[in-house]
């Protein structure tokens, strides 16, 4: 019975924290949004823009690097669907973050790429 009271007792406690660290989390969302905003005053000049002139229908996969199919896979939806990759430690998530921000460069050369990892 005092383990269920006590479970019962921290779970409004947890709860607040909780709330409160997800406000925080927002309010440097928003803030960190401002500054970037601030800096990069053309990042919402074009929500759509053209490829580059010969670049439109074609993308770079690196051939000087061991060819896993798992990645190639990723990579050739990715440029082209939002996606979300999840792998374990060393199976080449930023491997293939650097190949979709290559591309994405040689498409759109007067644009920003943002790379942003925890």
């Amino acid at each position: 019975s005092s383990s269920s009271s006590s479970s019962s007792s921290s779970s409004p406690s947890s709860r607040a924290k909780r709330q409160r660290s997800s406000g925080v989390m927002r309010k440097i969302t928003k803030r960190v949004a401002a500054q970037i905003r601030l800096q990069f005053p053309d990042l919402d000049r074009d929500p759509e823009p053209e490829p580059a002139e010969g670049t439109q229908n074609d993308w770079i996969y690196p051939s000087d690097w061991d060819m896993r199919d798992y990645q190639y896979e990723i990579v050739s939806r990715a440029l082209f669907e939002n996606t979300m990759v999840c792998l374990p430690t060393g199976l080449g998530k930023t491997f293939i973050a650097a190949v979709l921000m290559y591309n994405f460069h040689r498409w759109f050369p007067d644009d920003f790429v943002i790379f942003m990892a925890p």
